[in-house]
């Protein structure tokens, strides 16, 4: 049986760092409890990281110390874009956490392994960053496989355009992405789809 995620909880308020370890341990995740992110230098094997930190500089000493995985920045009221607002519900938190994860699973594109989370696809031919749209991209044709996408319905999930928009960008991101997965990705049906 596989181990359980292991989750960073950081947080200068012991108590909250406290329901934080116990809730999670609750969900069957492995917890590593922490002051601050200094305090839990660069904790082997972390899955994701929940940090309760009044400025970014605290994620940004855990990237520096190695970890590539997601964080979950807790935050007070109108302090920014990206962090979660205190108060804030477990269940709230919970499905946060869970979407963080299951995006940093590995997915597997013919003999390629595509990290969505860290936008990059590796290969026996080496390693390959994505830019965002490529990302979102080969995501949406990877949940969509084997089916087809259509120009249209890409056009909407990833772009958010209506469908008759007169616009050569997906293509140009398609031609760019095929050069990055190789022949992973086809023309089907007016439209495109992975071949896993």
């Amino acid at each position: 049986m596989p181990e359980s995620p292991l989750i960073l909880a950081a947080s200068p308020d012991a108590a909250l760092r406290s329901a934080l370890a116990e809730l999670l341990a609750r969900d069957g995740f492995r917890v590593v409890e922490a002051h601050s992110t200094q305090e839990a230098g660069a904790a082997e094997g972390l899955a994701a990281a929940i940090l309760d930190a009044p400025c970014a500089s605290a994620q940004e000493r855990l990237r520096a110390a190695g970890f590539d995985g997601p964080v979950l920045l807790l935050a007070e009221p109108g302090s920014g874009a990206g962090a979660l607002e205190k108060p804030l519900r477990y269940a709230a938190l919970s499905a946060h956490l869970a979407g963080a994860l299951a995006a940093a699973r590995p997915l597997a594109i013919g003999d390629a392994l595509f990290h969505p989370a860290a936008k990059i696809v590796e290969s026996p031919r080496g390693r390959r960053r994505l830019t965002e749209k490529e990302a979102a991209i080969l995501a949406f044709l990877h949940r969509r496989a084997p089916l087809p996408a259509s120009r249209e319905i890409l056009l909407r999930e990833v772009w958010g355009y209506n469908g008759r928009v007169a616009t050569r960008t997906l293509e140009t991101h398609i031609h760019r992405l095929r050069k990055k997965i190789d022949a992973q990705l086809v023309s089907e049906d007016g439209g495109y789809r992975l071949a896993l």
